[in-house]
């Protein structure tokens, strides 16, 4: 699945890619609380579970994506949707650990144009793994410890990593979450 969806649309969420975003009408001057996730296969399957409860957020999320996606659909996707009270909410990473500096570069650029409009930002940790994808939690660790001390005061790092490792997990294919069971290849 990609592009950027509202679930408040008539249309069926059962195309793969969806290019035309979709807000709930509210008035101009008003400012509410804007929900706008950009992500990779975490966040199609958070989409996907959500359901109803998540029909007014924005949603720019395909699996097995990293950051050349992000620069190129997942952001300018809903760029124009951000808003006074929007929360813009990134979770990148697991398909190229390797690019830390340039997330932190990239993300760390989008805050003059987020906080302009009145949003907020956030970045959320990229999980660990487990079974046969657990080889991959050293360069995770990594990459997390890379974001959370290169990003800017102004983008909120929510660290779910620690969480889980702390409180436990399982995930049915090891931790990558477009259904294959395989995990990216980290080479670089």
């Amino acid at each position: 699945q990609t592009g950027t969806k509202n679930n408040n649309s008539s249309s069926s969420a059962s195309s793969s890619e969806n290019t035309t975003p979709t807000t709930p009408s509210t008035p101009a001057q008003t400012t509410t609380k804007k929900l706008i996730f950009i992500g990779d296969s975490r966040t199609v399957g958070m989409q996907g579970s959500v359901g109803e409860q998540g029909k007014n957020d924005i949603w720019s999320c395909k699996s097995s994506m990293g950051l050349d996606w992000m620069k190129s659909t997942g952001y300018p996707n809903i760029e124009n949707q951000i808003t006074n009270g929007s929360h813009v909410i990134i979770l990148m990473g697991v398909n190229d650990l390797y690019n830390a500096d340039n997330y932190i570069s990239y993300i760390n650029g989008l805050v003059g144009s987020v906080s302009q409009k009145g949003g907020k930002l956030y970045f959320v940790s990229v999980n660990p793994t487990n079974r046969s994808a657990d080889y991959l939690n050293d360069d995770i660790d990594n990459f997390n410890l890379k974001l959370k001390n290169g990003l800017s005061s102004y983008v909120k790092y929510i660290d779910t990593n620690t969480y889980l490792m702390n409180n436990g997990f399982s995930s049915g294919d090891g931790g990558c979450r477009d259904g294959t069971g395989g995990c990216p290849d980290q080479s670089s």
